[in-house]
């Protein structure tokens, strides 16, 4: 069944990519309203999160009394609110926080919502808060946690694993208080404890964005944008906004610099999507910072989508309504953006959600009925050979027809697993060839079979290594040994089967469950109607038509990037093509381990 699903799926590819370019909405976000805030002015600077699966927001500051350029004082807040469902009408008030604070860091925790550091009216404060709603009494419980090693606020946070990072902003109210301060926290501890860690490489800034996003098989830390005081620039305090990025790796815990953005994405939010991307909700570019707060414009409404994996920004979708100074929460799968500032001194009452588009194909009637003759061929094929069947030795030996170079496509396609045909260069994408060692077992184990293993068995005149072992051991062996072998793969065909199958849903948009389901009734209708004489053509030409779609896809990969020398050049100034890693941690993945374990992998009966 994984040839199969594999094979189905290599076809399924080259049709889309060859024929027709996939097609993915015009906006990967659909963008809704949940009810707004209670504030009839709208907050900036509320802190956002889920607790026990509902919507919490608390603090914020707003200009009830008139906008600050006509004399109104900035108020500060100390109100908690909840939205339980997104089905609510309207928001509960759920408490009070121990005082009025904005402009702090927002994480959710599975404890619940974690408020780190903010400001009041006279200062930044260097408490942690974890607030849990309590739906029976619809309340929100605080409780406090370690406190961050120095003040902060207009800080960017993020949760990676059981671990909070913070990368601090504002010390005090003075904007030239920046600090290059970047701490942890593991939760998960018993007495947990701040550590402070090597800080970016960039300027101190206040209102950077970080979110946290998996890259090379781990999670990282990414750091982007932010505003720094820089006399020499003119404008408000003599702001500057930046536009560097930066990525950090916990195992190394070292900083990489990343490609810049197309902008600045001051006082922004953040929130990873998929596996590899990082969305970016407006910001302020800083472009009209000069000019007077009445007559400056809305922020740009604009949402980025930074790749992880080839470190590139493309503008991904427009907010409905451009909003800074806000917590990006992940409700449910759902994007949330609560309240907010719109432009300088004015907040909005919007709460905004988006669902996640899922891309759609344009896989059509044409594609499906190429899917259909395939796969009545291959039962086609089992009936053809059942009947040249005549007993066991026809059903399990051929009746000993099968040309040598059938044999060999067959065990080359039965080899070449949807593990081997996608993950591996979906890890090479990711990485580089590391991974590719696996391989090279394979070449070393021939020898061996061939010399040794085939003229062993053949002079035995067994069929199989259990019945080897039954003459040798006993039965009790011989079934220990075919027990051992089957659970060990209806284990990994879970995973070789779920592999394509995810693709095949990606591209056709059939359900998942369906697609294992055909995929499992046709190749046990061919492989028992045929027999091994069966299992052997069709894995013949499953492996002929692999290499066509490798071939179509090389080719479609060239037409998209410029020919082969600058595919070439481009991963080798990557060093994708990188292949040792001499490591000698047995927790790390080198060379020298994953050809030794192939080695020994490939040996299997």
């Amino acid at each position: 069944m994984k040839k199969l699903l594999t094979l189905l799926t290599t076809c399924l590819l080259a049709i889309s990519l060859s024929a027709q370019e996939l097609k993915t909405a015009k906006d990967p976000l659909k963008w809704g309203q949940l009810p707004e805030v209670t504030d009839q002015f709208g907050l900036g600077g509320p802190m956002s999160g889920i607790s026990n699966g509902a919507l919490i927001m608390a603090g914020g500051a707003n200009f009830p009394n008139g906008m600050p350029w006509e004399g109104g004082g900035k108020v500060w807040h100390d109100d908690i609110w909840v939205l339980p469902t997104k089905e609510s009408t309207s928001w509960v008030d759920a408490g009070s926080l121990p005082h009025e604070l904005a402009y702090g860091s927002a994480i959710t925790t599975e404890q619940g919502l974690v408020i780190l550091g903010g400001q009041d009216s006279e200062k930044c404060f260097d408490e942690v808060l974890l607030l849990s709603w309590d739906a029976a009494a619809r309340q929100v419980k605080i409780k406090n946690l370690p406190s961050l090693p120095s003040p902060t606020a207009f800080a960017a946070s993020a949760l990676m694993g059981d671990s909070i990072y913070v990368a601090a902003g504002f010390e005090t109210h003075d904007s030239n208080s920046k600090v290059r301060g970047f701490w942890r926290l593991n939760l998960s501890e018993e007495k947990p404890a701040w550590e402070e860690l090597e800080a970016y490489p960039g300027a101190p800034r206040a209102k950077a964005v970080a979110a946290v996003q998996s890259i090379d098989g781990g999670e990282h830390f990414f750091l982007f944008s932010g505003e720094v005081s820089d006399p020499e620039v003119p404008g408000v305090e003599g702001l500057s906004y930046l536009k560097d990025a930066y990525r950090f790796d916990p195992k190394t815990e070292e900083w990489t610099t990343l490609n810049e953005l197309p902008w600045p994405v001051a006082a922004s939010s953040a929130l990873p999507l998929g596996q590899g991307h990082i969305m970016v909700f407006s910001g302020s570019t800083g472009e009209n910072v000069t000019q007077p707060p009445a007559t400056q414009p809305e922020f740009p409404a604009n949402v980025l989508a930074y790749h992880t994996i080839t470190d590139t920004w493309v503008h991904a979708s427009t907010l409905p309504q451009a909003v800074v100074t806000t917590t990006a929460v992940n409700w449910d799968g759902d994007l949330v953006l609560t309240s907010g500032e719109i432009r300088p001194g004015v907040r909005t009452r919007q709460v905004q959600i988006a669902e996640v588009v899922s891309p759609r194909s344009n896989f059509g009637g044409i594609d499906w009925v190429v899917v259909a003759l395939y796969m009545g061929g291959l039962i086609w094929m089992g009936w053809w050979f059942s009947r040249k069947e005549k007993g066991t030795k026809d059903f399990f030996l051929a009746g000993k027809r099968i040309p040598w170079w059938a044999a060999g496509l067959s065990i080359y396609a039965t080899q070449l697993s949807a593990i081997t045909y996608l993950s591996m260069p979906a890890k090479s994408f990711s990485g580089n060839w590391l991974i590719y060692w696996a391989l090279f077992p394979i070449l070393l184990v021939a020898p061996f079979v061939v010399k040794l293993y085939l003229p062993f068995y053949r002079r035995l005149n067994v069929t199989t290594a259990y019945e080897y072992l039954e003459k040798r051991f006993g039965i009790g062996v011989r079934l220990y040994g075919a027990v051992a072998f089957i659970a060990f793969q209806l284990a990994r065909m879970a995973i070789v089967v779920l592999l394509p199958a995810q693709a095949l849903t990606v591209i056709t948009g059939i359900d998942i469950y369906v697609a294992i389901a055909i995929m499992g009734v046709v190749s046990i209708l061919y492989t028992v109607l045929g027999g091994i004489e069966a299992v052997v053509w069709t894995d013949a030409l499953q492996a002929v038509v692999l290499l066509i779609g490798l071939f179509i896809s090389l080719t479609i990969v060239f037409m998209k990037t410029g020919g082969p020398s600058d595919m070439f050049s481009t991963a080798i100034s990557a060093q994708k093509f990188e292949m040792f890693t001499h490591t000698m941690d047995l927790a790390e993945m080198a060379w020298w381990t994953i050809l030794i374990g192939s080695f020994f992998g490939v040996l299997g009966p």
